[in-house]
């Protein structure tokens, strides 16, 4: 069984998830938890149970993965300076000639 609440009250739904966890030998699993600040209208109520919403948020949870994956630390102004400086010192030194 699959059961699906919305608890407004997070001090509430804080012990219920606690509640629930004492069940988990029982077979009760929590499988999600979302925390809507919106409600949704029912068009996208709808969408989000097609097969299609859930190919779309594969490819999205993918995107985002490879996103996290190749996203390096930005610099700071110094730091950017500096790289920069180095960067063409060793260029003037390379084609000098």
């Amino acid at each position: 069984m699959h059961l699906a609440i919305k608890i407004q009250n997070k001090t509430v739904a804080q012990k219920i998830l606690w509640l629930l966890e004492r069940f988990k030998e029982d077979g009760v699993e929590v499988v999600e938890i979302e925390e809507n600040q919106e409600a949704l209208d029912d068009e996208t109520l709808q969408y989000m149970k097609t097969e299609q919403f859930q190919k779309d948020k594969g490819k999205l949870h993918k995107t985002l993965k490879d996103i996290q994956g190749g996203k390096s630390t930005p610099l700071s102004q110094s730091e950017y300076d500096a790289k920069i400086q180095a960067f063409e010192l060793r260029l003037g030194q390379k084609y000098a000639n």
